[in-house]
């Protein structure tokens, strides 16, 4: 089951402020089965490792790639970025245990270029990419039909 509603003064009860508050809840449960009906449920599994992961190291460039990473995931990418706030390092190390095929790498000379690092583990090799056609070169390495 799900719910929700309104819950006003509840933040009184704490001890807090006058304040209205909504909330809502889902018992994982019902999250699986929701998943498994749209045949979503592999999610579930983790077992597929990512197509790409994003190694940015300039805070600045998060919201723009992550708008990236969004238009990657609906185009049917899978991808990760780090939100743990992982060293460039730290990131590298993340991104090779998830064993993410591509490795986006965003340092400050590619953000002020408007450029990133595509980084292709399976060949070897690392070409700079515009950020504008990202999603493209992205799409068309990993051979997802449009």
């Amino acid at each position: 089951m799900s719910g929700g509603g309104r819950y006003d003064g509840f933040a009184e009860i704490l001890g807090g402020p006058p304040t209205p508050g909504i909330g809502f809840a889902a018992g994982i449960d019902r999250i699986v089965l929701a998943l498994q009906d749209t045949g979503r449920a592999e999610a579930l599994t983790g077992s597929q490792d990512p197509d790409l992961f994003a190694q940015i190291t300039v805070p600045e460039a998060r919201p723009r790639l992550h708008a990236l990473l969004d238009e990657l995931r609906l185009a049917g990418v899978r991808c990760e970025a780090d939100l743990a706030g992982r060293s460039e390092k730290g990131q590298w190390k993340h991104a090779e245990r998830l064993g993410a095929r591509l490795i986006v790498q965003c340092g400050p000379e590619q953000w002020a270029a408007g450029t990133v690092q595509l980084r292709d583990r399976a060949r070897g090799a690392t070409d700079p990419v515009a950020l504008e056609d990202l999603v493209r070169v992205v799409v068309e390495r990993i051979g997802i039909e449009q």
